[in-house]
């Protein structure tokens, strides 16, 4: 189960980088009408804190960096040519070191006004990871522990109640007029019951042999 997780936790990332160039999508679309470079600046330096943020950035609609994390990049362009001359559509990517990109249009009135992109890093994927894994490594140690107690107490109770039964039969075999004790509500139980009546049976035809015996005798004097 815990390994199983992975999946699950990149699916969990990929849609945190969409919600992510969503939001900031819709928070810029202002300031790009505004063609307000300073305030597209501070929308991307909001997101500087966010775990696991290798890079957030705004775009014109020609794929012009006009706000960046990184100051140094703004001014450049963003080389995606998949997004030249294609209809706006969101795109996410992750690519071979399991970085999630995750590209948003920014639209007003149906047209296309720019881009805005969030990039995650895998560091939060494995944190995550890790902790699915020593959780689940300490789950399945708690149960193997919890299971043995109760294997053990419940074996314990059983070949308990066993050997005395067998003690039981064995006095019988030596003549002793003896009964299990055994009082379960299980299988087991239902058997000490039928060992137990089966030597009443037997105790009560072998009172009624020797009632017969005396009978016998005393007619035969």
């Amino acid at each position: 189960l815990a390994l199983g997780q992975e999946r699950f936790l990149r699916d969990v990332n990929g849609r945190q980088a969409q919600g992510l160039a969503e939001a900031l999508g819709a928070t810029s679309a202002p300031w790009l009408l505004a063609h307000d470079i300073e305030g597209l600046a501070e929308v991307v330096d909001a997101l500087g804190p966010y775990p696991g943020l290798r890079h957030a950035m705004v775009l014109s609609a020609d794929l012009r960096v006009l706000a960046h994390s990184d100051r140094a990049a703004r001014g450049t362009y963003f080389t995606d040519p998949s997004l030249r001359g294609q209809p706006a559509a969101h795109r996410l990517s992750v690519d071979e070191a399991s970085n999630v990109e995750a590209v948003v249009p920014v639209l007003a009135a149906n047209r296309l006004i720019g881009w805005s992109v969030v990039s995650l890093d895998p560091a939060r994927l494995a944190e995550s990871r890790r902790t699915v894994a020593w959780r689940g490594a300490w789950a399945v140690t708690f149960a193997i522990l919890v299971g043995s107690v109760l294997a053990l107490a419940l074996g314990r109770g059983l070949t308990t109640d066993l050997d005395r039964l067998g003690r039981a039969a064995d006095q019988v075999r030596r003549g002793q007029p003896v009964r299990s004790g055994v009082d379960r509500p299980d299988e087991l139980g239902r058997m000490a019951r039928g060992f137990d009546a089966m030597l009443d049976a037997l105790e009560r035809q072998q009172q009624a042999e020797r009632a017969l015996r005396e009978e016998l005798a005393t007619s035969e004097q």
